[in-house]
């Protein structure tokens, strides 16, 4: 069984479609979320998941080989995979946007409705993952 990786192409920036430029670099204004950046944080959150499968199709692969065992315990993920998994999974949460999180209060930061509504359901779909 072959296992193929998402694109190693570079993560958009997260700016939205009105404040890109054709003739200069576009930018995002200050203290305005980007909408784009839930794309760039679920693109995120695939990666890690696909290095995740990565690691059980490993551990797959080591378990199916027609090695003498040495120990019942040795098959399964590497454990120090699983650890650098795990702070992968920390790093991700911890560096999710603030205006997607759950119990995100958009409202109280000047938003308008729409953009409220739009992170509101972002944070829903990413939670839901």
């Amino acid at each position: 069984m072959t296992y193929q990786q998402m694109s190693t192409a570079p993560l958009p920036q997260a700016i939205d479609d009105e404040y890109l430029s054709t003739t200069t670099e576009g930018r995002q204004p200050d203290g305005k979320p980007a909408r784009l950046e839930s794309i760039v944080y679920t693109m995120k959150s695939i990666k890690l998941m696909e290095d995740m499968r990565a690691v059980q199709l490993t551990s797959n692969l080591r378990a199916s080989q027609d090695v003498p065992l040495r120990n019942e315990y040795t098959l399964g993920p590497d454990p120090s995979a699983i650890l650098r998994i795990y702070s992968r999974v920390d790093d991700l949460l911890d560096g999710a946007p603030a205006h997607i999180r759950p119990g995100a209060d958009n409202a109280a930061k000047g938003m308008s409705e729409e953009d409220v509504a739009c992170f509101r359901m972002q944070g829903q779909v990413l939670r839901s993952r």
